[in-house]
């Protein structure tokens, strides 16, 4: 695999993986900056609670059961997670790095709870 060809793929592998986090973690960062708790941690939460549908079709990257959205024609739609991972040579461990993204995204959001509360209760005291 040339140069260009892995860039092509590890650009498609980031866009994949944080497709519809992005924003949040822009919004997070917004947030954070501004020193606004909850909306931190909300954005962070979401952030991490797309890695639960991202692993879903990780896991189905060698079946290809799912179905899959497409704009054209159904019949040329290509597997993003089958694509990527073929390419890198992961492809039979599949299964495996979705239950790791599965596991990293419980551990996220049970982290920013834990944060929000533990925040939130270092606080209690000076507002009574």
């Amino acid at each position: 695999m040339t140069g260009a060809q892995k860039f092509f793929v590890a650009r498609n592998l980031l866009h994949e993986f944080v497709e519809g986090s992005l924003d949040r973690r822009g919004w997070a960062g917004s947030f954070f900056f501004r020193r606004q708790l909850p909306g931190t941690a909300f954005c962070t939460f979401f952030f991490f609670e797309q890695f639960l549908p991202t692993a879903i079709y990780m896991a189905d990257a060698r079946a290809q059961e799912l179905p899959l959205l497409t704009v054209g024609d159904p019949e040329f739609v290509e597997h993003d997670w089958f694509a990527m991972f073929g390419s890198l040579g992961v492809l039979d461990h599949d299964t495996q790095i979705a239950a790791f993204v599965r596991v990293a995204g419980w551990i996220g959001m049970c982290s920013v709870t834990a944060w929000l509360a533990w925040r939130g209760l270092a606080r209690a005291p000076e507002n009574r």
